[in-house]
């Protein structure tokens, strides 16, 4: 089934649905080439449905900003209303299609951590379940997902993030993670105990973008015990910061589901610390405003009983 939806103002100017959809992923995505390849149009397509709003409307969307398009002060009006509609429009295909369809899509985002060593077993389960319907995993930082779920481009996210409450996102807390700072096997402070954070003073500390809670956790900590890190090494990659450890590049903190089989092996070795464990919090959230499908429901509540068979540490 297909849904053309059309907007028309009193003035006669109309606005179609793959117009606002294309507007969107321009706005989210920052250029017409990575929108297009989201979308799976031609650039060209692209270019013409947002040519197509801006005569409609008289106004100009975006401007360019180096090699990439920023949002007027036109797009910027546009953008919040864009995703609303575009949010009713895919809850009202969802409602016509009938509640018990079970080859719909839905998109799911997640942090690194959680994508890689947390959902795949609620994934298996949930393909088992659904085998025709399709998820969209889009891993993410904690403000891309937030951002995502509140402009209706994420059915449901899973972030790790300090507690946290917004008006239009509902969070549901799911498991306590404990993060545990790594260093090599061979660094000077492998294998010692009681270690006071003071003592990281003046080291290397390979650190994930920013955006994530458990950096931040960490540079807090670090500051409170006025150390100060002589390099601080960023990365995009928790794999990449895995082996730059194990080479014994620097220090990093990261959860301790990320690392426990390199810890098993020997390749890499948990700082015994002086004081309280780390932690961070593994939230479920979604749009206050969005009727949630059933193929959601349904993984949101395997999510629920996955997570809830692991152990939650204060």
């Amino acid at each position: 089934m297909i849904l053309h939806i059309e907007f028309r103002d009193r003035w006669g100017a109309s606005v179609d649905f793959r117009q606002l959809e294309a507007f969107r992923a321009v706005a989210t995505g920052g250029s017409i080439s990575r929108a297009a390849e989201t979308l799976n149009y031609a650039q060209s397509t692209v270019t013409a449905q947002i040519q197509k709003i801006e005569r409609e409307f008289g106004v100009a969307l975006f401007e360019r900003v180096g090699k990439r398009l920023r949002l007027a002060d036109g797009g910027k009006r546009l953008l919040d209303y864009a995703d609303r509609i575009l949010r009713l429009t895919e809850e009202a295909h969802a409602a016509v299609k009938g509640s018990e369809s079970s080859d719909g899509t839905i998109s799911v985002g997640a942090s690194e951590s959680l994508c890689a060593y947390r959902l795949p077993t609620v994934l298996h389960e949930y393909r088992r379940r659904f085998p025709a319907a399709t998820v969209r995993l889009r891993p993410g930082i904690g403000s891309e997902l937030r951002r995502d779920i509140a402009n209706g481009s994420l059915d449901i996210a899973f972030l790790m993030e300090d507690p946290w409450q917004e008006q239009d996102i509902v969070v549901d807390r799911m498991l306590v993670e404990p993060l545990v700072i790594i260093v090599a096997p061979t660094n000077r402070l492998a294998w010692r105990r009681n270690i006071g954070l003071e003592e990281l003073d003046g080291g290397t500390i390979l650190a994930t973008e920013r955006g994530r809670s458990y950096r931040e956790v960490f540079e807090r900590a670090l500051m409170s015990a006025g150390a100060q890190p002589a390099t601080t090494l960023e990365f995009g990659s928790i794999e990449a910061i895995k082996h730059c450890v194990m080479a014994d590049v620097g220090i990093a903190i990261l959860p301790e589901v990320a690392v426990r089989e390199e810890l098993a092996r020997g390749e890499l070795a948990a700082l015994d610390l002086h004081g309280p464990a780390f932690t961070i919090v593994t939230h479920m959230a979604w749009h206050r405003d969005r009727r949630l499908s059933p193929l959601v429901k349904a993984f949101a509540e395997i999510a629920r009983r996955r997570f809830g068979r692991l152990d939650l540490r204060e």
